[in-house]
């Protein structure tokens, strides 16, 4: 419990310091060198790759959380079962993909009348959420080793950090708005790097094909619990997600950059759940292999 609580207190303080950091972003530096229009494509773009993440994972992130305990008595097991999961959801992101692309024209024409600008970004869609799938397996590996001060630094200070350097690029004409659009995929990109050394830094990642020590039937077990997992955790995504996809499909792409911008305010008041949930999990997980209620 002390772990708990002294990690949920410092990711906390992170999650505040993002915070600060997303309101200065989204209140005043996108505002004061982004039109309405452009804050929307950003927006949607973000949005529509993190409402999809999940299905394209099909909730791995949680089972690794949920079945690390079972399988992992040294670091070794569990960077054997951290490379299971991973090929299991490039599996899973292989057929995402080739759903996504053979449903790409129906996508289209949910936006080609109001927001016809976002259909030319559907690749860098499909690399954002390729991205944050790997993310979200190596974040769900880091809850299950108690370690999620480094991940909420990664996705609250971090990332926006990254986010406000690139609008601060176009503001000096480094970059058009065409390019910050596509180096959307190097902010998380780079995140998911900062993450992947520091697991590296704490030597629980090796990259390795030899999955011995889960069984078949157990590997149908974390499947399904997978499964499971995805409706929960896809209902919470569509709830806070789907209206800015459809804002930008009914309304437009300025409508969208107005509503995003007002409904941040709104974030803060969920801050101190986020910290708590991150690590209760792996804790619990552990608990009910010990069967201990």
């Amino acid at each position: 419990m002390g772990s708990l609580v002294k990690q949920s207190i410092v990711s906390t303080v992170f999650t505040y310091i993002g915070a600060i950091i997303g309101y200065f972003n989204v209140l005043w530096l996108f505002p004061k060198f982004l039109a309405a229009e452009e804050i929307g494509l950003l927006r949607t773009i973000q949005d529509a790759a993190i409402l999809l993440v999940p299905f394209a994972q099909i909730g791995l992130s949680q089972a690794l959380v949920r079945f690390f305990p079972y399988y992992t008595r040294n670091r070794e097991e569990s960077a054997r079962f951290l490379n299971l999961l991973l090929l299991l959801s490039g599996a899973a992101f292989a057929i995402f993909a080739g759903l996504f692309l053979s449903f790409q024209f129906q996508l289209i024409k949910l936006f080609e009348t109001n927001s016809p600008s976002i259909n030319q970004y559907f690749p860098v869609i499909l690399a954002v959420i390729f991205v944050l799938m790997v993310q979200a397996i190596l974040e769900g590996y880091c809850r299950a080793l108690l370690k999620v001060v480094v991940v909420n630094f990664v996705k609250e200070v971090l990332t926006r950090v990254l986010s406000g350097l690139l609008v601060a690029l176009f503001a000096m004409g480094l970059v058009t708005m065409h390019q910050l659009a596509i180096l959307l995929i190097a902010v998380y990109g780079l995140s998911l790097v900062f993450l992947i050394i520091y697991l590296w830094y704490l030597k629980v990642l090796t990259f390795s094909l030899d999955l011995h020590m889960v069984a078949k039937p157990a590997i149908k077990k974390i499947i399904i619990f997978s499964l499971f997992s995805l409706i929960g955790s896809s209902g919470i995504l569509i709830v806070n997600k789907i209206d800015s996809i459809m804002i930008s499909s009914l309304a437009g792409l300025h409508e969208n950059g107005i509503y995003t911008t007002v409904f941040y305010i709104a974030v803060l008041v969920e801050m101190p759940k986020r910290a708590i949930t991150q690590i209760a999990g792996s804790l619990l997980a552990k608990a009910f292999k010990k069967k201990d209620m």
